[in-house]
């Protein structure tokens, strides 16, 4: 191999790791370009090329955010550095392998100019927020999900990342907590999804369980009578409003039971879907 060739070969072997410790092994052939085609062998002028790519911007993404804010942007080593650090927090904690696993998790922080600590308190605090939170919402979340505390803890630690998938059942949850409280009824997971997605409130799902709860006669055959009793899922879809076929059933038996309830109020449910004991 000519020396030229050699020159190239090291410079290439130089910048391939320096890529590797970056995580941006996608840049290869970018620098093989330039090395061998280009004859571009000073590792300085190739730093300083890879630096102006979209794939290098991405990948230190938090210091833009810091140039941004006015803040020191940090060395490659630094950045890497603080990644492993916030990295071996979470492992530590417990979280889950996601929240650790790419890091774009890490660009918020260091835009942010978290330091070490100062997300150590934010772990803490999130399973301070899971252990003070709803104990019904969060045996919902395991009953529903199987949802673990570092999750949990991740959400509240961090609703955004969490999202969407913990932040949606987590509103589920709260809908079901409700349904247990109020009703002793075990929603399932397609069943409070449905409602949130619904845009139902944990207020809105109070006051309607309470309304199913205070009904229980309606949905039950009497005796004597070629009934079928009214099932949990056509009380939820009714109630709610989210059933139309399980909404006109239960005005049929409404207006069946007119004469029973004459004089101890009925169960109504309107056009728009609320409900109340009337």
């Amino acid at each position: 191999m000519s020396d030229m060739g050699s020159t190239a070969q090291s410079a290439y072997d130089i910048i391939a790791q320096t890529l590797t410790s970056y995580g941006l092994e996608q840049l290869s052939s970018f620098v093989n370009q330039m090395v061998f085609q280009e004859n571009i062998v000073d590792t300085n002028i190739l730093v300083g090329r890879i630096r102006q790519t979209n794939e290098y911007r991405q990948r230190f993404a938090g210091n833009e955010q810091r140039r941004q804010a006015g803040l020191n942007v940090l060395s490659e080593n630094e950045y890497i550095q603080l990644e492993n650090v916030y990295r071996q927090t979470l492992r530590s904690a417990g979280m889950p392998r996601e929240f650790y696993s790419s890091p774009d998790t890490f660009s918020r922080l260091i835009g942010g100019d978290v330091s070490p600590g100062e997300f150590a308190q934010r772990i803490n605090q999130g399973y301070e927020a899971v252990r003070n939170a709803d104990p019904q919402v969060v045996e919902e979340m395991r009953r529903l999900y199987g949802v673990d505390d570092s999750q949990l803890a991740a959400y509240f630690l961090d609703p955004q990342r969490a999202t969407p998938i913990l932040l949606k059942q987590a509103r589920a949850a709260e809908i079901a907590a409700q349904g247990t409280l109020q009703a002793g009824f075990g929603v399932t997971a397609q069943q409070a999804e449905e409602l949130a997605q619904a845009g139902v409130t944990g207020e809105q799902a109070r006051q309607s369980f309470q309304t199913l709860a205070t009904a229980t006669e309606l949905f039950q055959p009497l005796a004597g009578r070629q009934e079928e009793a009214i099932s949990q899922a056509e009380q939820v879809g009714a109630v709610f409003g989210t059933s139309a076929a399980a909404q006109q059933r239960l005005r049929k038996r409404q207006a069946e039971r007119q004469a029973e309830f004459a004089g101890g109020g009925s169960f109504a449910v309107a056009q728009d879907g609320q409900s109340s004991i009337v």
